[in-house]
């Protein structure tokens, strides 16, 4: 494997992983209310905390468009 393959393969890892962490952001509880699992706050009340680290990597990894 050379190096453009390696960095390739990497970026595709790394978007998986990306879209992973999008799915595990908001869960549902038995209620129907989406909540945070790592900082435990709901969605429409509250939003993330400052520091909650799902959002703080969600954030940093966010790819600019254009």
């Amino acid at each position: 494997m050379d190096e453009f393959d390696l960095c390739k393969a990497l970026a595709e890892t790394a978007l998986v992983y990306r879209e992973m962490l999008e799915q595990l952001e908001w869960i549902e509880d038995e209620n129907g209310r989406l909540y945070c699992p790592v900082c435990n706050m709901y969605k429409r009340t509250y939003g993330h905390t400052p520091d909650c680290e799902l959002a703080a990597l969600l954030k940093e990894s966010e790819v600019e468009e254009g």
